[in-house]
C-alpha cells in the first residue's frame, strides 16, 4: 500500500529569518494600500511572499529572496552615494543587507536532516507479559550491574519511569525506551514475506512484543556496537520461554528464539552473532 506524501508544514526552527520577512512586507503592503503608495504595495508583497516561503521551507526562497535583498541594498545605497545622507536609508540598507545575508547562509532545516537509523532489538512474545516500572528496573539492575530505581522522569540519578506500554530508562547519562506491547508487532500491510519455515511460524506465533530503543546515548556510547551491546544485555535478561523470535528493524532481519539466543544477546556483539544464527529470509 502506498502511503500518501504529508503535506508541507511550517518549519517552526526558522522563524527567526521568516517572521522579521512576513512583518516587515505586511507592515509596507497595509501603509501601501492605506495610502495608495504602490511601491509599497510591490515590497511588501514580495518580502510578506518570502516570509511565508521561507517558513514553508521553499528551497527557492532562498536565491531569490537574498538577490532580491542585495539588489534592493544596493539600490539604496546608491541613493545615499548620490543624494543627502540619512540615517533611515542607511539603516535600510544595513537591514537588507542582512536579511540577504542570513537568506544566503540558510541551509536545510533539521527536520529535513538525514534522521539517525534506529538502535533497536525487538522480542517477539507468544503472549502478552506483565511489566511495571520495578519489573523492568529489577531486569536493568541485573543486565548492567547498576542501581536503578522506578521513579518519576523529573528524578535525578538512574531511574525507570512510565508504565505499560512505554517506559523511559535513564542511566547515567544514557537513556532508553522499553515497548511492552500487547499487539502483532508488524502492520498486516507490511508483514514480511517469509518463505523460512521457522521465521514464518515465530511470525504467525507471535501475540505481543517487547523492544528497547536508544533514546540518546549521552555521548558515552562511541559506536553502533557499543549501543547494542547494552541493549542486547537488558533484552537478554528479559528474554524467557514466551519468546518466538527477535527482530532488529536497522538491519531489518528476524531471529528465530532458541536457546542459544540469550548468549548471542549478551555478546560483545549480538548483532553480529544474531545474524549469524538467522536463517535466510529468501
Amino acid at each position: 500500500m502506498n502511503e500518501k506524501a504529508p503535506a508541507p508544514s511550517p518549519g517552526l526552527d526558522l522563524p527567526w529569518i521568516a517572521l522579521p520577512l512576513a512583518m516587515v512586507g505586511g507592515f509596507l503592503l497595509w501603509e501601501g494600500l492605506s495610502r495608495n503608495v504602490s511601491y509599497s504595495v510591490l515590497h511588501g508583497t514580495i518580502i510578506l511572499a518570502l516570509g511565508i516561503a521561507v517558513w514553508f521551507e521553499q528551497r527557492w526562497a532562498r536565491v531569490s529572496g537574498a538577490a532580491y535583498f542585495v539588489i534592493l541594498a544596493g539600490g539604496k545605497l546608491y541613493q545615499q552615494v548620490v543624494t543627502d545622507f540619512t540615517l533611515p536609508q542607511m539603516l535600510t540598507v544595513a537591514g537588507c543587507a542582512s536579511l540577504g545575508w542570513a537568506l544566503w547562509h540558510w541551509r536545510e532545516a533539521p527536520s529535513k536532516a538525514v534522521k539517525r537509523p534506529l538502535v533497536s532489538i525487538v522480542l517477539l512474545l507468544r503472549q502478552a507479559r506483565f511489566l511495571n516500572a520495578k519489573a523492568v528496573a529489577r531486569a536493568v539492575a541485573a543486565a548492567w550491574g547498576c542501581e536503578i530505581v522506578a521513579g518519576d522522569p523529573g528524578d535525578k540519578g538512574n531511574i525507570v519511569a512510565g508504565e505499560t506500554p512505554l517506559f523511559l530508562i535513564r542511566a547515567g547519562r544514557m537513556s532508553y525506551l522499553l515497548h511492552n506491547q500487547a499487539q502483532g508487532y508488524f502492520d498486516h500491510a507490511k508483514e514480511p514475506a517469509l518463505t523460512e519455515v521457522r521465521l514464518r511460524e515465530a511470525v504467525a506465533e507471535h501475540r505481543a512484543w517487547i523492544a528497547v530503543d536508544l533514546l540518546d546515548g549521552g555521548g558515552d556510547l562511541k559506536t553502533p556496537i557499543e549501543a547494542y551491546q547494552r541493549i542486547g544485555q537488558l533484552v537478554a535478561e528479559l528474554a524467557g520461554p514466551d519468546c518466538a523470535a527477535v527482530v532488529c528493524p536497522e538491519s531489518a532481519f528476524i531471529c528465530p528464539f532458541d536457546d542459544t539466543i540469550e548468549e548471542k544477546l549478551r555478546s560483545a556483539d549480538p548483532m553480529q552473532e544474531l545474524k549469524k544464527a538467522a536463517p535466510s529470509q529468501a
